[in-house]
């Protein structure tokens, strides 16, 4: 039972790694809590220990560096992100994408942070991320480490966070000058997670595609750039020959599943729809 629980506050990221190293299977990091507490009701997790990092001084913080880079802090909520007018004018597909997570409620105590960590295949922000080539600050007993959110995801629940290891901190680097992003979602209700998501950046000059980013989420077991299609799109204008190649080329690389929203073959279908509305609506940006 829930009240069974130990709840511990450590005062910095480094004692929350140390108390993950000290009680291991037993414990679990919370932050907002939107998905470990429903998973705890539901006793699919079984911690005594609960690691609260929301008091943690510094993890809440979303803040521009002097490199230009978007600096997030784990604690940060998907609404206080999707709200910033810092996200807002430097990272505009962070803040679209934000905007498409499950409900206001959800989204007004859920953290990015916590939303990476449990990697589950239909959220939202992943693809974002990828596309953006964000990367995760990594507290752990040996220190801190760098990891690019490409590396971050490993399998469907599963990260490249060793069992006593706390993701601290989100980087993004800016976005490119002149480069257009959009992000499309497909789902039953917008609280829903994504059927199909997909999340693009295009860089366009004199009608030709000077660099594309692609990534989907909810298409695979982990969410992934689908590189082939970035590199049919590259020197090309976005005609219809070439937007249905890279459609074609996204969609073979992914490996969908079935779910209860959701058949896996109904999923391959809509990835190739949802990748070319993506690129259109992006492009369409682009002409601005």
């Amino acid at each position: 039972m829930i009240e069974e629980l130990e709840y511990l506050e450590p005062a910095s990221a480094e004692e929350a790694a140390a108390l993950l190293a000290e009680y291991g299977d037993e414990s679990k990091i919370i932050a907002g809590g939107q998905t470990l507490i429903p998973m705890l009701w539901q006793r699919l997790v079984t911690p005594r220990y609960l690691i609260s990092i929301k008091g943690i001084e510094g993890l809440g913080t979303i803040e521009k560096d002097r490199q230009g880079s978007l600096l997030i802090g784990a604690c940060a909520t998907h609404q206080s992100l999707e709200k910033s007018p810092a996200v807002r004018e430097g990272w505009p597909l962070l803040a679209e994408t934000l905007q498409k997570v499950a409900a206001p409620q959800i989204r007004n105590l859920g953290t990015l942070a916590g939303d990476l960590c449990h990697s589950d295949y239909g959220a939202d922000p992943p693809a974002s991320l990828l596309v953006l080539e964000a990367r995760c600050r990594i507290v752990g007993p040996d220190g801190d480490r760098w990891l690019p959110v490409d590396n971050f995801f490993l399998e469907l629940y599963g990260t490249a966070l060793a069992p006593d290891e706390v993701l601290a901190q989100i980087e993004v680097p800016a976005v490119p000058d002149g480069a257009a992003t959009a992000y499309v979602k497909y789902c039953l209700r917008a609280m829903d997670p994504a059927i199909v998501g997909v999340a693009v950046m295009l860089s366009m000059k004199d009608g030709r595609c000077q660099d594309a980013r692609i990534a989907l989420n909810g298409a695979s077991p982990v969410p992934y750039r689908a590189r082939l299609a970035e590199e049919a799109l590259k020197g090309w204008p976005l005609n219809e020959a070439h937007v249905d190649e890279a459609s074609r080329l996204a969609q073979e690389q992914a490996e969908p599943m079935s779910d209860s929203h959701a058949s896996a073959e109904y999923r391959s279908r809509m990835i190739s729809v949802f990748v070319k509305r993506a690129l259109r609506a992006a492009e369409e940006r682009a002409r601005i």
